[in-house]
C-alpha cells in the first residue's frame, strides 16, 4: 500500500462538545461554532479527511460520552492520526483522565493532538502550561456543578417541583414550573385507580389498557410533543407494564403532592443518581391540583401495602392485608379450595409455619364478607336515621379508654416535668459547690453529664406523650371524616376493595370458644376504631 493510499484513509477527527451548562454561556461554545472553527481550520492547515465527533449535551467531567467512545475505537482501528479540538474544556473537564489520553494514550497511539485556542499542538512538543490549564478547567467544573446545586437546593426548598418534565397527567403552564391537569391523560390516571381498587390486579389492568390502545405515557409524551425523543415502534405504543401501573399508583403527584431530593449524584465527577433516604427528601402538599382524591389514594396505598398476590384460582383475596391473628398479631392468609369455592378460609400465618406458636383461627372468607357487610349495612342505615345518636355513639364507644389513656400520659408528663425542675435545682447547686470548692472540677464534670442526659431524656419523653395527646384530641376530627365516608353510601350492596379500604382499617380474628362454638371478630373503623356492635359469629355459620 502506497502513502497516498494511507493518507487518504486516515481521519482527521475534529470533537466538538457542548453540555447542558456550557450552553448556558452563549453561541461562542454551541455545537454551530465549534464546527465551523474546527472545519475551517484543518482546511487551512490541510489536515486530511476531516470528521466529526459530536457530543451535544454531555458533561466534560464523564468520558462515557458517545462519539467520545466512537473516535477512541477508531484510534484503536489505526484509523485517526489527529483529533482537534477547539479548548481544553471542549475535550473534557477532569484533569487525571485528559491528562491520561493527551499524555499516554495519545503519543502511544501515534495520534497529534491539538487544542486550537490553547495553542496545544503535540507535533511541537509539551506545552507546560497544559497541566495547570487542565486543573482549572476541573476547578471550573466544580465551581458550576456547587452553584446548580445550590439553585436547585433553593428552587425545591421553595415546594417549586425539580422534575424537568411533570409525570403522566400534568402539563407545565406558560412552561413554567406550575404544573395544570392534562384532561386526557388524567382519565386514564382515574381510570387506573379506579380499577385497582375496585378489585382488579395491576396485571389486568395493564391488560386492560393495552386492549383498549390507550397510549402508554412516553408514547402520549412523544406524539403530544412534550418531550422529544425518537418515535416509539407502533408495537410498543400501547405495551402498559406492570411496573408502569405500579408507578403511578405508588406517585403521591397524583394527590397534589411535590417529592423533591429523592436522588443525589455522589460528587461532580459522578452524574449516577443514588436514592435519598426519606429524612432526607422534602415534601411538599397541595402543591398543585391533584387527580386522585385522598381518599381513593388512600384506599390504594392500603392494597398496595397489602402486597396482594393473585392465586392460579379465585383471584385475589379482598381481604388481603386486612386479617390479622388476636394472638400473635401475624397476618391470616387465604387458603383456597379449588373443588370447593365454599370452603376458602383464612388461617394464621404462624400457625401455618410453625404450628405450636399459634393456633388456626379459621374463618371462611364468605362469613368474612357476609359478618363486614352485614355490619356496614346496618352502620350506614343507622348512621343516616340518626346522625347525632351516631356520633354520641362513636364518642363514648371507647371514651372510657381515652381517658384512661388521657390520664396516664398526663401523669407521665407530670412526674417528667417535675423532675426535670429538680435537675434544674441540681445542676445550679451544683455549679455553686463547685465554685466554691466543695466539689473538684472532675466530679462536677461527672455529675453534670448525668444530669445532662437525663434531662435529654426526659424532654424526649414529654415530647412523645405531647404528641400521643395531640393525637387523642383529634379524635373529633376522625369521627367527622368517617361520617362524611358514611355519608357517600346510599346503599351498599356489594362488598368490594374500595369500600372496604374506605371503612376499615384491620379485622382480628380470635380463636373459636370451644365450649360454645363462638368465635370473636373485632372490626377496626378508620380514624374511629371498633364501633360498639356484636361482633360474635355463632357456630351455625362459622363451621
Amino acid at each position: 500500500m502506497n502513502n497516498s493510499t494511507l493518507n487518504s484513509q486516515e481521519i482527521t477527527a475534529l470533537y466538538c462538545r457542548l453540555s447542558r451548562d456550557d450552553d448556558l454561556q452563549g453561541d461562542s461554545n454551541s455545537i454551530v461554532h465549534q464546527k465551523s472553527m474546527l472545519m475551517q481550520y484543518a482546511q487551512t492547515h490541510h489536515f486530511p479527511n476531516p470528521q466529526f465527533y459530536i457530543d451535544d449535551g454531555f458533561t466534560g467531567t464523564n468520558f462515557e460520552r458517545p462519539d467520545f467512545k466512537r473516535m477512541i475505537n477508531d484510534i484503536e482501528d489505526g484509523t485517526v492520526k489527529t483529533v482537534i479540538v477547539k479548548d481544553m474544556s471542549r475535550f473534557g473537564r477532569e484533569y487525571l483522565q485528559v491528562g491520561m489520553y493527551t499524555e499516554i494514550f495519545f503519543p502511544e497511539k501515534f495520534v497529534r493532538f491539538i487544542a486550537v485556542n490553547d495553542g496545544v499542538d503535540s507535533s511541537k512538543g509539551d506545552n507546560e502550561f497544559t497541566p495547570f490549564r487542565n486543573i482549572i478547567n476541573e476547578w471550573y467544573a466544580k465551581d458550576t456543578s456547587k452553584k446548580i446545586k445550590a439553585v436547585f437546593k433553593a428552587k425545591g426548598m421553595s415546594g417549586v417541583s425539580l422534575c424537568s418534565v411533570p409525570p403522566y397527567g400534568y402539563l407545565k403552564k406558560d412552561n413554567k414550573s406550575c404544573w395544570i391537569i392534562d384532561p386526557v391523560a388524567a382519565d386514564v390516571i382515574r381510570r387506573i385507580f379506579a380499577e385497582f381498587t375496585g378489585g382488579k390486579t395491576i396485571n389486568q389492568i395493564a391488560n386492560g389498557l393495552k386492549e383498549d390502545m390507550v397510549l402508554i405515557p412516553t408514547a402520549y409524551k412523544q406524539q403530544n410533543g412534550l418531550i422529544n425523543i425518537q418515535e416509539l415502534p407502533l408495537e410498543k405504543c400501547y405495551n402498559w407494564t406492570s411496573t408502569t401501573i405500579r408507578g403511578i399508583l405508588d406517585n403521591p403527584s397524583y394527590i397534589g403532592t411535590v417529592v423533591n431530593f429523592k436522588s443525589y449524584a455522589p460528587s461532580f465527577k459522578n452524574k449516577k443518581r443514588i436514592p435519598n433516604s426519606i429524612e432526607d427528601c422534602v415534601t411538599f402538599e397541595n402543591a398543585h391540583e391533584p387527580i386522585i382524591d385522598s381518599d381513593t389514594w388512600g384506599v390504594a396505598q392500603k392494597l398496595r401495602n397489602g402486597k396482594r398476590r393473585n392465586p392460579r384460582i379465585g383471584g385475589i383475596a379482598l381481604f388481603s392485608g386486612y386479617v390479622f391473628c388476636a394472638d400473635c398479631g401475624k397476618k391470616l392468609y387465604l387458603i383456597r379450595i379449588s373443588n370447593d369455592r365454599s370452603k376458602d378460609h383464612y388461617n394464621c400465618s404462624t400457625y401455618r409455619k410453625k404450628s405450636k406458636c399459634c393456633s388456626a383461627h379459621y374463618i371462611k372468607e364468605q362469613v368474612l364478607k357476609e359478618i363486614i357487610l352485614s355490619e356496614l349495612k346496618e352502620i350506614t342505615s343507622f348512621a343516616k336515621a340518626y346522625e347525632n345518636d351516631f356520633i354520641e355513639m362513636l364518642q363514648n364507644g371507647s371514651q372510657n379508654e381515652t381517658e384512661r389513656l388521657r390520664k396516664s400520659l398526663n401523669k407521665d408528663m407530670a412526674l417528667a416535668k417535675k423532675r426535670l425542675q429538680e435537675l434544674d435545682t441540681i445542676t445550679a447547686r451544683l455549679y455553686e459547690d463547685n465554685i466554691t470548692g466543695k466539689i473538684t472540677l472532675d466530679v462536677f464534670n461527672r455529675l453534670s453529664s448525668i444530669y445532662v442526659s437525663e434531662q435529654a431524656e426526659l424532654q424526649k419523653t414529654i415530647t412523645a406523650q405531647t404528641a400521643k395527646l395531640t393525637k387523642l384530641s383529634e379524635k373529633q376530627a376522625n369521627i367527622n371524616g368517617f361520617l362524611s365516608v358514611v355519608k357517600k353510601y346510599t346503599e351498599i350492596t356489594e362488598l368490594t376493595p374500595a369500600i372496604l379500604g374506605e371503612f376499615v382499617d384491620k379485622i382480628v380474628v380470635h380463636e373459636r370458644n370451644k365450649s360454645n362454638k363462638t368465635q370473636k371478630i373485632d372490626i377496626y373503623y378508620k380514624g374511629v376504631g371498633t364501633i360498639n356492635l356484636n361482633h360474635t359469629v355463632g357456630s351455625d355459620i362459622s363451621a
